[in-house]
């Protein structure tokens, strides 16, 4: 199944490439890439919303900051939308206490917090280049942001089947938050993996095994929930509307 991949907070849809390779025997993917000089959720939610395939069969995934997006989208019930998949998010500011500090706290966070120590040489550095392309302000704009957000309502409307991904080593989104949206959404499949916040690319292969299993599932009757399911060890800057890069599977492909 084609999946539309939302990007974490740089928005740049750089850090998928190790996630789409892993997919690939599964199906394609479509990389949204928001623009880098839009910071207003509103706005990248009509980036979001202009890169839908349309008619053919898809499942949005959204990774962290992009979770209350991909949930207000999904809630419009758009053609085509089989299943939504939040992985690492929430459905409101992660850390409300944080708010007030937002000015003081770090725009772009070290790579350990994301990827964890042991992550390669070359992932952190993609990691670093990816942040380093959105302006500060930018950032600033998308942190600030959290503070208005609440999608609980818009989950709650949300009738695709649900799949929550949850990093257990994940030092941004505590584990508070799958259990809130868990709450919202009982009959949303919960799946948790050992990794770090970012654990699309730090363990795609995994994370790719997870929602193909989901969306298999998904022919036999929908979803159903599975509190705690253990699945593994361990833009563009001139502010027009954002892009989207396509993955092609391979012919044939399933789930």
């Amino acid at each position: 199944m084609r999946l539309l991949l939302l990007p974490g907070m740089d928005g740049t849809g750089d850090l998928f490439a190790a996630f789409a390779r892993a997919w690939a025997p599964r199906g394609a993917t479509v990389a949204v890439r928001y623009p880098l000089a839009e910071g207003d959720p509103a706005r990248l939610l009509e980036c979001a919303r202009a890169a839908l395939p349309g008619a053919d069969g898809y499942a949005l995934l959204a990774e962290s900051f992009s979770g209350p997006i991909a949930i207000r989208l999904a809630a419009e019930a758009p053609r085509g939308l089989r299943a939504l998949i939040l992985v690492c998010s929430y459905a409101r500011h992660p850390r409300p206490l944080l708010g007030r500090c937002a000015a003081r706290l770090p725009l772009r966070p070290p790579a350990t917090w994301m990827l964890g120590r042991r992550a390669p040489a070359e992932l952190r550095a993609d990691f670093g280049r990816a942040v380093a392309r959105v302006p500060s302000r930018i950032l600033r704009d998308r942190m600030r942001s959290l503070e208005r957000t609440d999608a609980r309502a818009a989950l709650r409307a949300v009738r695709a089947p649900i799949l929550l991904l949850q990093a257990a080593q994940d030092r941004i989104v505590p584990a508070r938050c799958a259990r809130e949206l868990q709450s919202i959404r009982p009959d949303a499949r919960h799946a948790r993996l050992d990794g770090p916040h970012l654990l699309l690319q730090a363990r795609p292969e995994p994370a790719a095994a997870a929602i193909g299993e989901f969306l298999r599932g998904l022919g036999g009757g929908g979803c159903r929930a599975t509190d705690g399911l253990r699945l593994g060890a361990e833009g563009r800057p001139d502010g027009r509307l954002g892009t989207r890069e396509e993955s092609s599977a391979k012919p044939g492909s399933k789930p």
